[in-house]
């Protein structure tokens, strides 16, 4: 997060969304895009291509991987379990080490192969994205 950022943060803990839509008017180097949570066009921070009133990140970033995952891989994503018998658990694992699964849209029936466990049976694919485990950063302590 920028301390541009935390100056929207602030204003808008304040004075909400407009305020901080005023703030950024005329400022130059701040990009304007349509942010779906907003609903409307809004400022974007320029290290990260945040929204600047709700946070929302619009640019996904390189090390995150786009990927088709079948029903059982989704199932397996959100609770730990649930595979069929035939389901590869070694492959799985080895394509989702170090990555948090985020699970999107239902892409529908497919008889293209799962990209997390490589099935080649048909059925349901849905929208996934591998997130990069990070390590968190220390939080500063505050000043009172």
């Amino acid at each position: 997060m920028s301390n541009l950022s935390d100056v929207c943060q602030r204003i808008y803990e304040r004075q909400g969304q407009q305020a901080v839509l005023d703030a950024c008017t005329g400022v130059g180097g701040i990009d304007w895009k349509f942010c779906d949570p907003c609903e409307v066009a809004s400022p974007m921070d320029p290290d990260d291509d945040t929204c600047l009133v709700c946070g929302t990140l619009h640019k996904i970033p390189d090390d995150w991987i786009q990927a088709s995952a079948c029903a059982d891989c989704v199932m397996v994503s959100a609770n730990g379990e649930g595979a069929s018998e035939d389901w590869d658990a070694e492959t799985y694992g080895r394509n989702v080490a170090g990555h948090m699964v985020a699970i999107g849209d239902d892409y529908g029936f497919s008889w293209w192969s799962c990209d997390l466990c490589d099935t080649r049976l048909a059925g349901e694919r849905f929208h996934v994205t591998l997130i990069p485990h990070r390590i968190p950063r220390p939080m500063s302590p505050t000043k009172a």
